[in-house]
């Protein structure tokens, strides 16, 4: 009995501190509030319901102005607030301040769950399918968690936190921390804010490794417990030790000898960090000292080496990596930026232009309208892919321009069967791929036949690179095949006039250049980016894709070699190849 009456003059006493005169605090408590913790039993609206029958009592009302009203919103704000964190709740330590503060912290609160519901939703991570991907995983699911609101506006991380009491003497840097550390892991609010972290886990994790350890925990709907045990698999000693490893490992082989195309300075140092917050992450953090020796040790870019002296000169940057590394990247020479992309090259051929404007009428190419001559067809108007008309290779008799190019499965699906034979035909694939020649007679012997093809076009303008590979591919007409002669021995005069011809124009300095790769080809040709190691006695003759380029004679077989430079590590890797032909 005593301890209820001493609640009450306690509770009397707190409203008096925010200034509710002594005939209102008698009223509320009359409403059935003897003490404080009965605040948190009923809403908002039930508050301003409460001191509106106060006010219009028809006995003995009571006045109550707008601003006290404001002020017991917010200590019962200050109740829930400590209830559902697991705080004691004393209305001694409610003063005139905290409700100020609280009543602030109310408002703002309103007006920013205003404006979320009229925000989009944040974003649901992506699956977790692989084990390598669990450390970025775990940090998207802390982030979107953070920004869901649990039953007591408590954010939601709340649930997969790893403590499950704060550690002692823990200084918290906003309220929304503290309450994310101290939110209590028991109760109704926290079983329904358990209950949906499972749900998003559920659905982020069943198809990849974790589902085996979130299964157990389906029945009972067990968000923290399913996320303790994929935590404690994936960040046990095991994958613990192992990323340790990994992170010391790339730490170890790292270096920088001044800015390549795929390894520049920033992700030098950014390599650094992603190592030393991965050692954090496992509770072996690195001495900022330490970090900065080891990071001066691995630049050995001459460039920089003035830079460093002044680092290990400077006691503030010999204490903190960043600004450390910051000042030596104010240094750094940008590197040049090269020109020249094999994959990006050009050639000025015209596959097909125009056919005769006799008899056999218009043939077209959709690409390329240059004319030429052509011989006598019988009429009408072709296209590249089927004509019209009695003229042309299309639906005709009379022979035309053909797209010999690439066509998808539903384009080739819906040409008829004449169609189809004529474009074989036209590539030299219907029955035998040997009839396909180059020399410049079958070329004139085709446009007497009315061909529509130029003789001029059999002198290619394009490089050699230009033939294989994916440029080849990009041509409107094109046969899959390629032609080369054997390989036999080049009399070596005309060979040491190729050899100083091509030594002359490949003076250039290292530039970075894009290397293609085709798995089809039986021929590796090499540019501008390789260098020659050394000059075989053999040449070669080549027949490039199409029939109506001449053949390229005399072409050395070299060994070459290029470097390849790591992303990941900076490391420079010679590759090497024995026989290929240059461009």
């Amino acid at each position: 009995m005593a301890a209820a009456q001493e609640s009450l003059v306690a509770f009397q006493a707190a409203l008096g501190r925010i200034g509710f005169s002594q005939a209102a605090q008698t009223a509320i408590t009359n409403q059935g509030f003897i003490n404080v913790a009965l605040l948190g039993l009923i809403t908002s609206d039930q508050v301003k319901q409460v001191c509106k029958l106060i006010r219009e009592d028809p006995v003995t009302p009571v006045p109550i102005n707008m601003l006290q009203q404001q002020m017991l919103l917010a200590f019962r704000f200050w109740v829930v607030n400590r209830q559902c964190l697991g705080l004691p709740v004393d209305a001694d330590d409610f003063t005139a301040i905290t409700a100020f503060e609280q009543s602030q912290l109310m408002v703002r609160l309103q007006e920013d769950e205003a404006v979320a519901d009229k925000e989009s939703v944040a974003k649901l991570p992506d699956k977790f399918k692989q084990p390598s991907q669990w450390r970025v995983f775990a940090e998207m699911i802390e982030t979107y968690l953070s920004q869901l609101k649990g039953s007591g506006r408590v954010a939601l991380n709340y649930v997969i936190r790893k403590n499950t009491v704060p550690v002692p003497g823990m200084i918290f840097q906003t309220d929304a921390e503290q309450a994310v550390a101290i939110a209590p892991l028991a109760g109704e609010q926290f079983n329904r804010d358990n209950a949906k972290v499972y749900g998003i886990l559920k659905q982020l994790c069943l198809e990849g490794p974790g589902r085996s350890y979130i299964l157990d925990f389906d029945s009972a709907k067990n968000g923290r417990g399913a996320w303790l045990a994929m935590y404690n698999h994936f960040e046990g000693d095991s994958y613990s030790n192992r990323a340790k490893l990994e992170a010391y490992s790339t730490l170890e082989h790292i270096h920088y000898d001044g800015e390549k195309k795929g390894f520049t300075f920033e992700k030098f140092v950014e390599k650094h960090n992603e190592c030393y917050l991965e050692l954090a992450r496992h509770n072996e953090p690195v001495y900022e000292e330490k970090k900065v020796r080891d990071f001066l040790q691995r630049i050995n870019a001459p460039e920089l080496q003035a830079a460093k002296q002044q680092v290990r000169a400077n006691e503030n940057m010999m204490g903190n990596f960043q600004l450390a590394a910051n000042f030596i990247a104010l240094s750094v020479t940008p590197a040049k930026q090269s020109s020249r992309y094999v994959a990006a090259a050009q050639t000025d051929w015209t596959p097909s232009g125009r056919g005769g404007r006799g008899k056999g009428g218009r043939g077209s190419n959709d690409r390329n309208r240059g004319r030429h001559k052509g011989g006598r067809g019988g009429g009408g108007r072709q296209h590249n892919r089927g004509g019209r008309g009695s003229g042309g290779r299309g639906r005709g008799g009379g022979r035309g321009n053909h797209n010999t190019g690439y066509y998808t499965d539903e384009e080739w699906s819906a040409m008829t069967r004449e169609q189809r034979d004529s474009i074989l035909e036209a590539r030299g694939t219907k029955r035998n791929i040997s009839k396909i020649e180059t020399n410049e007679d079958a070329t004139e012997q085709g446009n007497a036949n009315g061909s529509g093809t130029d003789p001029t076009a059999n002198t290619p303008t394009g490089g050699a690179g230009d033939e294989f590979g994916s440029q080849s591919r990009r041509r409107t007409n094109y046969i899959g095949m390629m032609k080369s002669s054997s390989r036999q021995p080049c009399n070596m005069e005309t060979l040491n006039c190729i050899i100083a011809r091509i030594a002359s124009q490949r003076n250039n300095p290292a530039v970075g250049e894009y290397l293609n790769l085709d798995s089809h080809a039986d021929t590796s040709v090499i540019g501008a980016n390789c260098r020659i190691i050394s000059y075989t006695d053999k040449s070669c003759q080549v027949a490039p894709y199409h029939p109506d380029y001449a053949v390229m004679k005399d072409i050395p077989i070299v060994q070459a070699g290029t470097a390849f430079d790591d992303p990941n590590t900076g490391e420079t890797v010679i590759l090497h190849w024995e026989r290929n032909t240059i461009n």
